[in-house]
């Protein structure tokens, strides 16, 4: 990610880096959570994807790993509500999704 806003105190806002050998598309992305005590959920929004046939609008959901839940030691589709959508402010798609830490 290039940028990370936080929003309110479990909402943020991410701005990936343009994908590697491309000229500025934005598709890719891979962030880190550290969570220091408990469980919280927070809501993420992934606000500057261009293109919009992502497989996210055809029901696509994140991968996610963790050290924490022994379910998620290794990558896994996670089973998760999201919502692509055009964010008519930024002429971009955003994907949004609610993680339960």
């Amino acid at each position: 990610m290039e940028i990370i806003e936080r929003i309110k105190c479990n909402e943020y806002d991410l701005y990936m880096k343009p994908d590697s050998n491309t000229k500025n598309h934005f598709q890719w992305f891979y962030f880190k959570v550290n969570i220091k005590k408990g469980s919280k959920t927070i809501k993420f929004t992934i606000k500057n994807f261009i293109k919009s046939t992502m497989l996210y609008s055809q029901g696509l959901k994140p991968y996610c790993r963790s050290l924490k839940n022994p379910d998620y030691h290794e990558f896994k589709q996670v089973d998760i509500s999201v919502k692509f959508y055009e964010d008519l402010y930024t002429n971009c798609y955003s994907l949004e999704f609610t993680y339960n830490f």
